[in-house]
């Protein structure tokens, strides 16, 4: 099996001032399978896709730094046009994947952090495999300790 990829993107960054940052890409993917085999390759005849790979993948962050000590983040992802075989389906065209996150991490003196990050807002129970959701939201809480 082999494979060819076209892949088409952006990216933006802007950083007003070092308190606010503004990052965005995206990426269109076409992916052409095919085979040296004529059987195998009229198979895939109509189904040319890459399984799991999206045809269509975006981000979108913000940072900002109200002031020193704190630093505040939302981060948007989604993955489109994602395909993958299943039990009665040969290329079954799988959910969409939206994902937003938003963070905080306070500095506390030179050598100690702390942060908080809620990852998956949506609360959407997407697949990143087939048949093998992902957990909700989630919270991160931690800290930094340099020496």
């Amino acid at each position: 099996m082999n494979e060819n990829r076209l892949s088409i993107g952006s990216e933006a960054y802007y950083n007003f001032r070092s308190k606010l940052r503004f990052f965005a890409e995206a990426h269109y993917n076409q992916y052409i399978n095919y085979s040296d085999d004529a059987g195998i390759d009229s198979q895939l005849a109509g189904h040319r896709k890459a399984w799991y790979q999206p045809g269509v993948d975006a981000r979108f962050r913000l940072d900002a730094s109200p002031f020193k000590q704190l630093s505040l983040f939302a981060d948007y992802q989604i993955m489109a046009m994602r395909y993958a075989s299943t039990s009665t389906e040969f290329m079954h065209r799988m959910d969409d994947i939206h994902d937003l996150s938003l963070g905080a991490s306070w500095q506390l003196g030179n050598n100690v952090q702390l942060f908080v990050r809620l990852n998956n807002l949506l609360d959407q129970r997407y697949e990143v495999w087939n048949a093998y959701k992902v957990h909700g939201l989630s919270a991160l809480i931690g800290g930094y300790v340099t020496f």
